[in-house]
């Protein structure tokens, strides 16, 4: 009831936008919070075999001191404990919408009332690939500082304000959000200003040596070894849930950073961020 009802606004505007944007990965707070009271403690009796009734699908990640038959063996111990019996007639569906070309505006009106705090965010959405989530990795690297210094430290336009790069299933995206007491049309006309006068910076004012820093540090941080398994886990948790099972893209990944150029990088942001689908979602 407080994630429906009492959340921050930036966080209702990123939970409806999900909610919006993708089918198979979860389900919207509101549809839990109405089915809820309906659930009976009946309903909990011989909950795994009406569970699997129409049948199972395993995936197993298994990481650490661990050989392939070990996780065949593990994976049978949890068939068996479970009781599955045959699989899935189709795997659940998921899936993740494209923009609509152009900007477009979503306005919400906030669930807590009482809340002064308004919220802006912007998705900028890019192509599928590997190539194009290096891009805009780099882009994050380049910008996201600049972003927080601007919008945060001299225009004071909130306590959260920040700049992100994120692949929810398949296809990458820029995200600039803030949390506010501003207007939020105001605030989205500040997020546009920062958005148009930055993608100019970099086709005639960046250089060759700030290029490489950022460059240097995302290949750092793509290279980077995970401290723990629990963080290991968590780079692969994408490509287990998009099926992809590609655990080898942060490697491919650096290998691509490793050879872009300044140049290139300002070709790609012309001809395909300044011209991508945006989205803007307001909650007020």
């Amino acid at each position: 009831r407080n994630q429906a009802y009492h959340s921050q606004p930036i966080s209702q505007a990123q939970t409806r936008f999900q909610d919006l944007l993708n089918r198979g990965t979860s389900f919207p707070v509101l549809e839990m919070l109405e089915t809820l009271p309906k659930v009976q403690r009946s309903d909990l009796e011989n909950l795994c075999q009406s569970l699997f009734v129409d049948g199972a699908h395993v995936e197993v990640l298994a990481l650490g001191n661990l050989t392939s038959n070990d996780a065949k063996q593990l994976s049978n111990k949890l068939v068996t404990g479970l009781k599955l019996t045959k699989p899935l007639k189709s795997l659940p569906y998921r899936a993740e919408a494209a923009f609509p070309t152009g900007s477009t505006l979503w306005e919400l009106d906030s669930t807590d009332v009482d809340d002064p705090n308004h919220a802006v965010m912007m998705k900028l959405q890019l192509p599928e690939g590997l190539e194009d989530e290096m891009q805009v990795m780099m882009l994050d690297k380049l910008l996201g500082a600049k972003f927080f210094e601007i919008l945060r430290t001299q225009q004071q336009l909130g306590y959260i304000v920040q700049m992100g790069a994120s692949v929810p299933l398949k296809l990458p995206q820029l995200i600039a959000l803030a949390q506010t007491e501003f207007p939020p049309d105001y605030v989205r006309g500040c997020i546009g200003k920062f958005m148009s006068e930055h993608f100019e910076f970099i086709q005639t004012t960046l250089t060759g040596d700030e290029f490489q820093v950022c460059k240097d540090g995302l290949l750092s941080q793509l290279r980077m070894k995970p401290k723990n398994l629990r963080e290991e886990a968590r780079r692969y948790a994408r490509q287990m849930n998009d099926r992809s099972f590609d655990f080898g893209w942060r490697e491919r990944g650096a290998c691509f950073v490793e050879k872009l150029t300044l140049e290139s990088f300002k070709s790609y942001v012309a001809n395909t961020v300044m011209t991508a689908p945006q989205i803007y979602v307001q909650a007020k």
